[in-house]
């Protein structure tokens, strides 16, 4: 019985939300959450870390993403997997190593904090993750980590049916319309009308 009310339960939060919205904001929340994370941003290429504050690090998600249905799997899985990164400005050629090691530790927070939301207990899961050392990385020499996150949702096709119409569309036949096209008409020339 339990079983079959977490399956309802994960059926119904699946139906009522915008899974990718959802899971980007939960990552935002999270990043924001950490006591070093002052900004987040959602985005393909950055090319500038515009910070407010250079003691704080700067936390942004790739816009592209990898995702994946694992049919086999009972409940349907779905994964996506995520690039965050974790980005800190960097004072000298000699703090590279200290900037890595912050963002590092950051990323990790995130990481198993992402898996351990209480709200999100048994929905979202966090598969796998990599992370990537990064310097010289923005055009303000920014140092930091790439994290590879692959996150696994359940999600619920018992009502994939209602996505789909009977019968597939087709334009109406309008080869029976009647088209009223007015000319286009130029304006006349009021100087040369009156002159005549």
């Amino acid at each position: 019985m339990h079983v079959i009310c977490i399956i309802q339960f994960l059926y119904v939060y699946i139906k009522t939300t915008k899974m990718l919205n959802e899971l980007i904001e939960v990552i935002k929340d999270t990043c924001l959450k950490h006591k070093y994370i002052k900004t987040f941003k959602y985005q393909s290429a950055i090319y500038n870390n515009a910070q407010n504050n250079h003691k704080y690090l700067q936390a942004y998600v790739d816009d592209v993403h990898m995702s994946q249905l694992l049919i086999s799997t009972s409940p349907n899985i779905f994964t996506i997997t995520f690039d965050l990164y974790i980005l800190g400005f960097v004072e000298t050629e000699d703090t590279i190593l200290n900037v890595q090691d912050k963002c590092y530790d950051t990323a990790l927070q995130i990481i198993m904090k992402l898996g351990d939301l209480d709200e999100y207990k048994s929905i979202i899961e966090v598969h796998d993750y990599s992370l990537l050392t990064l310097s010289h990385y923005t055009d303000d020499n920014s140092a930091g980590v790439k994290a590879t996150i692959e996150l696994r949702v359940p999600i619920g096709m018992c009502d994939l049916d209602d996505y789909f119409n009977d019968e597939p569309y087709e334009d109406e036949d309008d080869t029976d319309m009647e088209i009223n096209l007015n000319p286009i008409e130029l304006p006349k020339n009021p100087i040369k009308d009156n002159c005549r």
